[in-house]
């Protein structure tokens, strides 16, 4: 059994670059000490990332940021939201 190894964001970004360049799965994996379906899952979005990153369009840090940032304006809009609704409250009772 192998013991799953922790990769940083830019290493996963070099591996995947490996392979659009053409270097094998196996070899890399056998370079980086991790399993050829770890590194499949990261060329096809499937590992860590959520089934909406694309490797060819955008690396893996790119992505993560993005992520964030949508997490973040979402709960920005849930609080303007909620804001906006005790506005309306608050004049409704001073009216």
């Amino acid at each position: 059994m192998r013991i799953a190894k922790i990769m940083d964001d830019n290493t996963v970004d070099k591996i995947l670059l490996k392979v659009q360049e053409g270097v094998s799965i196996p070899e890399l994996a056998e370079e980086y000490g991790i399993g050829k379906t770890t590194i499949r899952d990261w060329v096809t979005g499937r590992h860590r990332t959520g089934k909406d990153f694309n490797p060819a369009q955008m690396s893996l840090s790119e992505h993560r940021k993005i992520k964030q940032l949508e997490k973040e304006n979402k709960a920005l809009y849930e609080l303007i939201g909620e804001m906006t609704v005790e506005l309306k409250k608050q004049k409704s009772d001073l009216g």
